[in-house]
């Protein structure tokens, strides 16, 4: 038997689609107010507590890896979705969103001078630390 949507009893590909998932739907939400609204208020978060901190957004897009045109973008209200990873990252080079909440990591080991240290850099991946003796072949 072939494989299929256990919820509604029949196959996956061929069978209809609920109208509320489909493409036309995601772009209409884009537009939505209560989305936008969400949006800029993230934005005014976002923006607060950079100022609050006293950096500018290019020190912001240095700590983050966020590009700057994204960071004003959101802080503006223009920006319409962002991964969840990457708002992760802005939060967490801003050391959270709250007034109250500490004062970030980079902040605490320098003050200004502490941006310099806290570049935002991925992680690059290492394919030899998976290498194990049982790999290392015949020597």
């Amino acid at each position: 038997m072939a494989s299929g949507c256990r919820l509604h009893k029949r196959p996956m590909s061929g069978g209809r689609h609920h109208p509320r998932m489909g493409w036309d739907t995601f772009l209409l939400d884009w537009d939505n107010d209560l989305t936008s609204r969400g949006f800029a208020a993230l934005g005014r978060l976002v923006r607060k507590r950079r100022l609050q901190l006293g950096i500018t957004q290019n020190e912001l897009e240095w700590l983050s890896g966020i590009d700057q045109t994204l960071i004003s973008k959101l802080e503006n209200g223009r920006l319409k979705g962002m991964r969840w990873s990457r708002f992760g990252r802005l939060v967490g080079a801003l050391g959270g969103l709250a007034e109250d909440d500490p004062e970030p990591e980079w902040r605490q080991r320098g003050g200004r001078s502490g941006i310099e240290g806290a570049r935002y850099r991925p992680r690059a991946i290492s394919f030899e630390d998976d290498v194990t003796d049982d790999d290392a072949g015949p020597g």
